[in-house]
């Protein structure tokens, strides 16, 4: 969930890394897909997010082209599932339908330190969209 104090402050490449590990660990592997966490709040040291709040919008965007590449690079396998030498792994891990939805916020937990990065995440699904006249 996040990870030890550093002796530092959090830089927006720490906050990237972290979101990237978070969803590798909570990969919800279903039959014939993979699911990955799709919203992410980000909790950061006052200090930190008052350093890093006028780039917030940038560490979003290259969060979002982090996980998506991790998703390419979780599905392309190894050389022998590429040459059908070997057995399909696990099922293939889906981007979510709906986008990455990530928001930076203040930590506000007395035990907070600079350089800390608290992430929560969870799974979700785009609502869905009922049809006319269906009951």
């Amino acid at each position: 969930m996040d990870r030890p104090a550093a002796a530092t402050s959090a830089t927006a490449r720490d906050i990237i890394l972290e979101i990237v590990r978070n969803m590798r660990e909570g990969l919800e592997p279903l039959h014939y897909s993979t699911l990955p966490p799709a919203i992410y709040q980000v909790y950061l040291h006052p200090d930190d997010l008052e350093r890093l709040g006028g780039i917030v919008p940038r560490i979003v965007d290259e969060a979002r082209r982090a996980l998506d590449a991790e998703i390419e690079s979780l599905n392309r396998g190894g050389l022998a599932q590429r040459l059908k030498l070997a057995r399909q792994g696990e099922p293939k891990v889906m981007a979510p339908e709906g986008g990455w939805q990530i928001r930076i916020l203040e930590n506000t937990d007395d035990d907070a330190s600079a350089g800390d990065i608290a992430i929560y995440s969870e799974l979700a699904l785009p609502a869905r969209r009922n049809s006319a006249g269906a009951a």
